[in-house]
């Protein structure tokens, strides 16, 4: 999209997004392609952060100050996810969507054991 919008043709001149985190999770790099594309003259535009008009250096900066906190948020996102993800494989629960083939057949096959024992 964002070639596309640079290719010269000026196919448009406005990307909308929902936010600001949806279209770059890092500030520096949302800040790179905001610049590439002001130079195309392709705007854009957050649906749920509006700013108002980019011209005035009080927007601009609150929309840095929003992709700040966004990149913060994805960070901490991470971590936090990370963390639980470890913490189901210590209780011995798989992280997947599906448990792979073996791994069914040996819960099952420890299962039985167990049953057979008491």
């Amino acid at each position: 999209m964002i070639e596309r919008a640079c290719d010269g043709e000026h196919s448009f001149d406005l990307i909308v997004v929902h936010s600001y985190s949806r279209f770059f999770r890092e500030a520096f790099e949302q800040e790179f392609y905001l610049r590439k594309l002001a130079k195309h003259d392709v705007r854009v535009v957050s649906i749920t952060q509006p700013v108002g008009d980019e011209s005035e250096p009080v927007q601009a900066m609150m929309r840095k100050v929003i992709a700040l906190f966004d990149e913060y948020q994805s960070k901490e996102n991470a971590e936090h996810v990370l963390r639980s993800m470890k913490e189901n494989a210590r209780q011995g629960f798989w992280n997947g969507a599906m448990a792979p083939p073996a791994a069914v057949l040996l819960s099952g096959f420890s299962s039985a054991r167990m049953a057979r024992r008491s």
